[in-house]
């Protein structure tokens, strides 16, 4: 047991004063009669006097509670020893039966060496072999694997002993790729699953429907279409249906998927920027046609004639926006000074061609740091902004759509980004609609060895101030039920 603040132990010298109080206890001794002529006179009386401890019990009890008080002041924990360890064994929690299974010999084995056995997860929880068979996690909260070891070599000396033993799913390797001082050996199988569901459905016209199938196997993601005739309710694979008035569609058995059937409607103002405004128009139909999406889309020359609400709305003016029409999108061009830079346009989405930029708006340095950055150019400067406001979205561009600011009007990456901007939503959505098996090759998951033998790492301690707290409290209880209880004797 160690203490992070060991300077409170000096309070432990304020037992002084209950010794004291209980020490300075004076009592009148009887009088006792002296000489031989007592029987004449009234005779010369002497006192005692007495300096003792006259109730030991509640004496140690109350130098034990400043005692106790003391320690937890000081902020006692246990501290984890390492030179007693062999290793550790960080088994899945979510997959603990078919990662131990396919590790069996490898995992008996270190276990007879003496390996302690750990859950690979937030808490790395020691456990013995069957609770963890009995006890797999079945939760959807599942932390990314890389993040985690890297936790757990915060928590472990250079070079000390792991082993770690999971499947390969490609989904669970997510961040940065580590760099670690344990001396880590990762061994991971691959489960072979595959899977075919539904990752989106919706409504094309009045008598047909659009399916997206998402196939998942080990070697990769691959979606297909398909077209299903309303008035056909069922076949070998689909069934169509109906719940809570919401048309839902089926595949083989699983869970129903309910089918967009809305239109998305896109308001675009010109303003003087009509050239603008047809190319958003151009990429917005081409989106329309490839999607088979409902989504009418409306160029306004009178900013009066805009609908009051609206999915999307491009303001392509310099003029205030009206604060009559209300959007969940605003897509605006940014006001300011104008400068000529060429540069390139960087975006989240890889594009096959370079986009070139010559002109942009010199955006604010003072810009508000909630924004979220999602294009820029080659010196970093932003081109494109998002920003949450109430309950709405508001993208800034930094330049126009127009070939003599950009090469986007031109470019066959436009309608693709438009579409990542628009169905942002949708798109993570369908993300996570579906099982991902795709697996990771052995040699991009192992995390990086970095030789420190310096290694300095936080005390792995637990804290012991919930176990004070109830010495504490008993002693307290125990003090004050002998001290009423002395009281009551003394006035009895």
């Amino acid at each position: 047991m160690i203490f992070l603040q060991p300077i409170w132990l000096y309070a432990i010298t304020g037992i002084i004063i209950p010794i004291a109080i209980h020490f300075w206890n004076i009592k009148e001794g009887k009088a006792f009669p002296v000489g031989s002529i007592a029987l004449l006179e009234k005779s010369t009386k002497k006192y005692t006097r007495t300096l003792r401890i006259a109730e030991w019990l509640l004496l140690i009890l109350r130098c034990l509670l400043i005692i106790f008080l003391a320690l937890l002041l000081a902020k006692p924990v246990k501290k984890q020893d390492f030179t007693h360890h062999k290793g550790w064994i960080l088994l899945d929690d979510q997959d603990t039966k078919s990662v131990y299974n396919n590790f069996k010999p490898v995992i008996d084995s270190l276990l007879k060496a003496g390996y302690d056995l750990h859950l690979f997860d937030e808490g790395f929880k020691a456990i013995n072999l069957e609770d963890a068979l009995a006890s797999e996690d079945t939760s959807t909260n599942e932390p990314a694997y890389w993040p985690l070891i890297k936790k757990a070599d915060s928590k472990l000396p250079a070079s000390f002993p792991v082993y770690v033993f999971t499947a390969n799913h490609l989904k669970k390797f997510k961040g940065e790729r580590p760099q670690v001082n344990a001396n880590i050996k990762w061994f991971t199988y691959s489960p072979g699953t595959t899977t075919k569901q539904i990752a989106k459905a919706w409504r094309i016209n009045e008598n047909n429907i659009r399916v997206m199938l998402a196939n998942s196997a080990a070697t990769g993601n691959m979606f297909m279409y398909e077209d299903l005739p309303l008035n056909q309710q069922e076949n070998n694979e689909y069934k169509i249906g109906a719940r809570k008035g919401q048309l839902t569609v089926a595949y083989n058995n699983q869970t129903p998927v309910v089918a967009d059937t809305s239109v998305m409607h896109i308001s675009i103002y010109a303003g003087k920027y009509k050239q603008d405004a047809a190319y958003i128009k151009a990429s917005l139909d081409a989106i329309e046609t490839f999607t088979r999406q409902s989504i009418q889309t409306t160029v306004y020359t009178n900013a009066a004639a805009i609908p009051s609400k609206t999915a999307w709305l491009f303001w392509l003016s310099d003029e205030v926006l009206p604060t009559t029409i209300a959007s969940r999108n605003i897509f605006k061009y940014a006001k300011g000074k104008e400068a000529n830079e060429p540069s390139f346009i960087y975006t989240d989405h890889t594009t096959l061609q370079p986009l070139s930029i010559t002109r942009r708006i010199i955006a604010d340095t003072s810009l508000n740091i909630s924004l979220r950055l999602i294009w820029k150019d080659g010196f970093g400067n932003p081109l494109l902004t998002k920003e949450n406001i109430d309950s709405n979205t508001v993208y800034e561009f930094y330049s126009h759509f127009n070939p003599q600011w950009n090469s986007l009007a031109w470019s066959d990456a436009f309608p693709s980004l438009l579409l990542h901007l628009i169905f942002e939503d949708k798109i993570n959505k369908i993300n996570t609609a579906y099982a991902d098996e795709r697996i990771i090759d052995a040699k991009q998951m192992q995390p990086v060895f970095v030789s420190n033998p310096k290694k300095l790492i936080p005390a792995t301690a637990t804290d012991l101030s919930p176990f004070f707290w109830m010495i504490i409290f008993l002693l307290f209880c125990a003090e004050r039920i002998i001290s009423l209880k002395t009281k009551t004797k003394a006035a009895a």
